[in-house]
């Protein structure tokens, strides 16, 4: 049957006082947006009566929170709950109904029955055309109707008027501690107000200064300490304030006094025109993760899972903004299945365009826009790969070895690392081989890169490469032989390396003894000149002390 629009209007200051019936359900927006409407239109709001729906005991809490939140930002409005348990069929519904007509008489009475289950209806259907009463309903679709009587069965007809906007004014943080279903005084609960700031010229300093926000905040004159995280989250409330956005809260954390264990924290929380945003913030890189903190990916989805279930009522939107990330297609389809939105790496420069369609706000202001500009063109035009997160400064620094994002200059990476430690030597490391770089030292023979393959030749197969400024000893990368070239050369760290008084102490393979027959077969050679070190010897700390041996008989030059 096609229904009538008609419009709301404002009840007169002398008419009955209004006395509201609401049916809590799974969400509280019908309930809680038609009550703020009706309160706002009738100046004052004497009554709200609370009927859960008929079921497991659970359903009582939804009426608790509707109870908790009424209470809380409607003072002076009496909340009634049905004692016992829930009325389950219509014939009971009609008696709790009658009976508090007559037990609170004199009041103008309007049911809401937008959560009421269809075998029900009939009990309200019955109370339509008659005196100082309404029964009105919202639809799928958001729109609000009355019940008119007619002649067969009451005609809907549309109510213009009531727009969710009107729901701005509920503060965040009230809609989620009154969600955790205990009263004020057995909640831990702590909540920052999102406070007006200098959105763009923060994003130009943060921009200046590589994502150092307790430096772009300085440099915008904002006092104040906090953690990264928490600047970060009081930047992007006050980016959403600009959007249009007013119910804001960051750095929330709650749980009971009673449990010592960890509370649930939310670092940003919006509402907006009966949409809820929920928003955990991740400013570590990948490369920092550390699996232990829970600041994996599979630690804060888990995080916010809990958030999601624990404020199921406010059928809140959550949402992941890692932008020192990027996640993978398995990782953003596990976030999906979680009903957790992922903001990463590749989507943090249209951060603001995300939040906004999220919050069904159809476009950015000027400014907002220009700030979104700014951040797109750090990555597409700039060079830099990510924006709000400061890049890791190994990156940066290799960046700078090879004058550009393009390309990673191994070659020099590594003379900068051996320039900064002293080193005329270096070991290094791939997938597949371990390099050994020396030095060419001065007046250096032909063969001494042969000299240095057999020096190195008791850590296995080697293959010895001469470069422009020096040798480059190449093994396999097998089981074990790494972890002995670096307890070989430990004690070569920030010193240098003399190559010839290297190759004269190389160690040398294990072998058996020789008998006494071979002993004495054996040809006497001649014993080591006065200050050198001997040809070989049977452990890494001999090899040790024999170079440092001939380092302090070396010749000082006058």
């Amino acid at each position: 049957m096609a229904s009538m629009a008609i419009e709301h209007q404002p009840v007169a200051t002398e008419a009955k006082p209004l006395a509201m019936v609401i049916f809590s359900g799974a969400s509280i927006w019908p309930g809680i947006q038609g009550l703020w409407h009706w309160r706002k239109a009738a100046g004052e709001l004497k009554y709200v009566f609370i009927l859960s729906p008929p079921g497991a005991a659970s359903t009582r809490g939804p009426a608790q929170t509707l109870q908790r939140l009424i209470e809380l930002s409607c003072p002076g409005t009496g909340v009634i709950q049905r004692p016992g348990s829930p009325p389950a069929a219509a014939r009971e519904v009609r008696d709790a109904l009658l009976a508090w007509q007559n037990e609170y008489p004199g009041c103008r009475w309007l049911f809401d029955m937008t959560d009421v289950l269809p075998s029900l209806t009939s009990a309200l259907t019955g109370f339509v055309g008659q005196p100082d009463v309404q029964v009105v309903y919202r639809d799928n679709a958001g729109d609000w109707f009355e019940l008119a009587a007619a002649p067969e069965v009451p005609e809907p007809r549309k109510i213009d008027g009531i727009a969710p906007q009107d729901l701005n004014a509920l503060p965040v943080s009230d809609l989620v501690w009154t969600q955790w279903g205990v009263s004020a005084d057995a909640l831990d609960f702590a909540a920052e107000k999102v406070e007006a700031l200098p959105v763009k010229r923060l994003t130009q300093e943060g921009i200046a200064r590589s994502w150092d926000w307790p430096a772009a905040f300085a440099a915008c004159g904002i006092p104040g300490e906090s953690p990264a995280n928490a600047r970060f989250a009081r930047y992007l409330g006050a980016g959403l304030s600009e959007i249009g956005v007013n119910s804001l809260a960051h750095s929330l954390r709650l749980g009971l006094k009673r449990e010592r264990k960890e509370k649930l924290e939310l670092d940003l929380a919006a509402s907006h025109n009966g949409r809820v945003l929920l928003m955990g913030l991740q400013l570590r890189s990948q490369v920092n993760e550390a699996p232990d903190t829970g600041e994996t990916v599979m630690a804060r989805l888990r995080q916010l899972l809990d958030a999601r279930q624990k404020l199921a009522g406010l059928d809140p939107q959550m949402a992941l903004l890692w932008p020192g990330r990027l996640f993978s297609e398995s990782e953003r389809e596990l976030a999906k299945a979680c009903g957790i939105e992922v903001i990463d790496q590749r989507d943090a420069p249209r951060v603001f365009s995300k939040l906004a369609a999220w919050l069904k706000i159809t476009a950015l202001p000027p400014e907002m826009a220009e700030v979104e500009a700014l951040l797109v063109e750090q990555v597409a035009q700039r060079g830099r790969f990510r924006v709000f997160s400061a890049e890791d400064d190994r990156l940066r620094q290799q960046e700078a070895d090879g004058g550009g994002p393009e390309c990673v200059d191994i070659e020099a990476h590594l003379n900068r690392i051996r320039a900064e430690r002293g080193q005329n030597w270096l070991l290094w490391a791939t997938r597949t081989e371990i390099v050994l770089r020396l030095d060419r030292p001065d007046a250096a023979p032909v063969e001494l890169p042969s000299l240095i393959q057999s020096a190195l030749s008791s850590f296995g197969r080697v293959r010895v490469e001469t470069t422009a400024s020096g040798y480059d000893a190449i093994f396999a990368r097998e089981s074990g032989r790494l972890a002995k070239l670096r307890q070989a050369f430990a004690g070569f760290v920030n010193r240098r390396l003399e190559t010839m008084v290297f190759v004269q102490a190389r160690p040398h393979r294990t072998t058996p003894a020789p008998s006494a027959a071979r002993a004495a077969e054996r040809p006497v050679r001649n014993s080591p000149k006065p200050n050198q070190p001997p040809l070989g010897y049977g452990s890494l700390e001999d090899l040790d002390a024999a170079v440092d041996q001939a380092l302090r008989n070396k010749p000082s030059s006058k």
